[in-house]
């Protein structure tokens, strides 16, 4: 711990500024850091992963897929805070709501400009990833890097998170489990006789799958709100 008193550290979350007061920064954002357990996830999906094919396998991939926005989520905010905050990452993440969040991420995925301890810049995934793995693979460069392919899987990433239907299903998840578990299969055949559905021997299957939900969300419609039930497959 530093011998001076708090010092201040301004940053933004998005367009918001806060200060944070501490004697060191790094040394808390580094204590906060270490904090974090990288195998959590992976212990997640592991142990749920035993269940895909037994009688709680629709329940399990519920929670699967909630671990997996949790994910993501977590991912983004450090990406979010080394972005804007990377001297106070803790206080940065401890301000950032979802909201904030997918501000912050979506800037970084069009190529916006962002507030940042240098000035309002653009800031990309793949810049992101170079300074990360700055110390690692140093040989490495183009496309090929490591650096740049971890670039193109977060990308791929903040996809999910910034998709409207799939914070839909997160948040009808996450609260209560507001979903009605499975998935559907599509398949055609032609009608014998009219208006008589064929048998399921005739039908033609199109594809499916086991694993899916089935959430209400609520649509604008005009200057009033709808709800509409929407279908995610798995």
């Amino acid at each position: 711990m530093s011998d001076q008193g708090p010092q201040g550290y301004v940053f933004a979350v998005d367009e918001r500024a806060y200060c944070c007061w501490e004697h060191d920064h790094v040394d808390r954002s580094l204590s906060f850091l270490d904090g974090i357990d990288p195998d959590y996830f992976r212990a997640v999906a592991e142990m749920l992963a035993e269940h895909v094919e037994s009688d709680l396998a629709l329940p399990a991939s519920m929670v699967l897929r909630i671990t997996y926005h949790q994910a993501i989520e977590a991912l983004m905010s450090l990406l979010g805070a080394l972005a804007q905050a990377p001297d106070c990452v803790h206080a940065w993440i401890f301000q950032a709501k979802g909201e904030a969040i997918k501000q912050v991420v979506g800037h970084i995925d069009r190529g916006d400009p962002i507030l940042t301890q240098a000035g309002r810049q653009r800031v990309t995934f793949t810049e992101l990833a170079e300074h990360v793995f700055q110390c690692v693979w140093s040989e490495e460069t183009g496309a090929s890097s490591t650096a740049s392919r971890f670039a193109r899987f977060w990308e791929r990433l903040a996809t999910d998170l910034l998709d409207d239907e799939a914070r839909a299903e997160y948040n009808a998840l996450k609260h209560g489990n507001r979903v009605s578990p499975g998935g559907f299969t599509l398949a055609i055949g032609a009608e014998e006789e009219y208006g008589v559905a064929p048998p399921p021997s005739a039908m033609r299957s199109l594809g499916g799958s086991r694993f899916g939900s089935s959430f209400l969300v609520v649509e604008p419609v005009g200057d009033k709100k709808w709800q509409s039930e929407r279908r995610r497959p798995r």
